[in-house]
């Protein structure tokens, strides 16, 4: 490495905290926030009835000290530290997998702007996933090479690594196919290692992954859990209709790894097809050998993407959201930047990746990092932040004519479907938390509580239309701020 690529990934972690840290430390709060600082027991057993032990005892540690809505801060800057830690790893790795200092930082900074990221930074309850993503890299790599090795003590610190990153979040534990990846695409190794790697790292995480199920249900039982939520998919039937979604929804989001709107079936074939084009094209350029050998290679970096959506393909539910496919994201994402920068160093006569030229990195990478950073800011903003801020003020106004004396009862009016939302995919698309059910209550408390005390706790009903009050009632109309929003 060079004198100046060694600074790499300590410019990367310093970019991203400077990304995201002005937007962690605003004052904010969204969603299943509520509840966990409100309730973090309650919150524990319900990551415990997910089969995510170890997820339900970070937050119950964190999230126990924190009463109100301030504090919320502290998990957020953890959250941004945690990208910071990922990114500078990710850089360190492309610069050990060859690719040229510029490059490697844009790429990882870039990787560090992708929507999935940007909860991390303005969502409180989420801010141990880059965490787990950072555990879940080393862990699968260091496994897979200290196997190849024989290295017996450092395979069984990785196999526990990655038991703990399933028994926190296991869509995140399975970013360890990311580094795998793009080894490949990075050194092109011949099909028949690349085979036997796959293999050896399919074993070792479906080794994993049996730990961690049968310690995730022995906790049930310890905790008297009946895990009601806790469900795969078992029968062929539900197989072959998880397939079929899987073969249409995550590539398409995939695919257009920066825009966050959901496409109408036109948008997305005039979008997603070129994209996936481009990457097909590209990688097979990349390989040598014969036709049959490049589409051998070609297969095994197509089936990298569909092994790290493995822990969402066996569970019941199918979800458009960027937590559970931050994996096959950044996968896309890594894929068509080497299958674009392949194109522009066949057309400049350099070699693809290692080359110095700033032509790739100039015209195409930095101009993307720039428009993501501004995206990134924008979509933190409207979806965590100003809805907060606007949410707050309305209902710090409307209880100031709450009287503790008075009253012991507020009838909170919420009718179904006020709550607009905006045409983005997952949790984007949210206006406002207030449209999850599980947040009034909460919010309300906490804002109480700040006001007047926890010893105040009135008891509160929510109804979908106005009702005549007893004097000893608050109502608390939700209507007008929903048009105000």
């Amino acid at each position: 490495m060079t004198t100046s690529g060694k600074y790499v990934p300590h410019v990367a972690g310093l970019i991203m905290v400077a990304v995201y840290a002005p937007l962690a430390i605003q004052r904010s709060a969204w969603s299943d926030d509520f509840p966990q600082v409100r309730d973090p027991r309650g919150s524990f057993d319900i990551n415990v009835g997910d089969g995510r032990p170890v997820l339900g005892l970070i937050n119950w540690l964190v999230f126990g000290q924190i009463d109100s809505i301030g504090p919320l801060v502290i998990p957020r800057l953890l959250g941004v530290l945690g990208i910071a830690c990922l990114i500078m790893y990710m850089a360190r790795l492309l610069q050990l997998l060859e690719w040229s200092p510029l490059i490697a930082l844009l790429v990882a900074c870039s990787i560090g702007l992708l929507p999935p990221f940007h909860s991390y930074a303005g969502w409180a309850i989420t801010f141990s996933s880059p965490w787990v993503l950072l555990l879940a890299t080393w862990a699968g790599v260091g496994g897979l090479d200290a196997i190849r090795q024989r290295q017996r003590p450092k395979a069984v610190l990785c196999f526990i690594g990655l038991v703990v990153a399933m028994l926190t979040y296991p869509p995140a534990a399975m970013f360890c196919w990311v580094a795998l990846g793009i080894r490949f695409v990075s050194l092109l190794p011949p099909p028949r290692r690349a085979f036997s790697n796959t293999c050896i790292m399919g074993l070792f995480v479906a080794a994993a992954g049996f730990v961690s199920l049968t310690t995730a249900r022995l906790v049930m039982i310890f905790f008297g859990n009946t895990g009601h939520r806790f469900m795969f998919v078992s029968s062929l039937p539900e197989f072959g209709r998880k397939l079929l979604w899987f073969s249409t929804y995550p590539p398409g989001v995939a695919a257009r790894p920066f825009i966050i709107s959901s496409p109408d079936n036109f948008e997305a074939i005039v979008t997603v097809g070129p994209v996936l084009l481009v990457i097909l094209v590209g990688l097979y350029r990349r390989q040598s050998g014969s036709f049959w050998t490049k589409l051998l290679s070609l297969s095994i970096l197509t089936v990298i993407p569909v092994f790290a959506m493995s822990a969402h393909l066996i569970a019941r539910d199918n979800q458009i959201e960027y937590r559970f496919m931050v994996s096959i994201v950044v996968l896309a994402w890594v894929y068509l930047v080497v299958a674009l920068e392949d194109m522009f160093a066949w057309a400049a006569n350099t070699r693809p990746l290692n080359s110095t030229s700033p032509l790739f990195s100039f015209l195409i990478l930095l101009p993307i990092v720039c428009l993501a950073t501004v995206m990134a800011w924008k979509n933190v903003n409207q979806v965590f932040i100003q809805p907060f801020e606007v949410k707050e003020r309305f209902l710090v106004q409307q209880l100031e004519s709450f009287d503790v004396q008075q009253h012991d009862t507020i009838v909170v009016i919420n009718p179904p479907d006020i709550w607009r939302s905006r045409g983005n995919l997952g949790i984007y698309s949210t206006i406002s938390d207030l449209a999850h059910p599980w947040v009034i209550e909460p919010n309300l408390r906490i804002l109480i509580a700040d006001a007047h005390g926890h010893g105040v706790a009135p008891r509160i009903r929510v109804l979908e239309e106005s009702v005549s009050l007893e004097a000893n009632e608050f109502e608390l109309d939700l209507r007008p701020l929903a048009e105000r929003m």
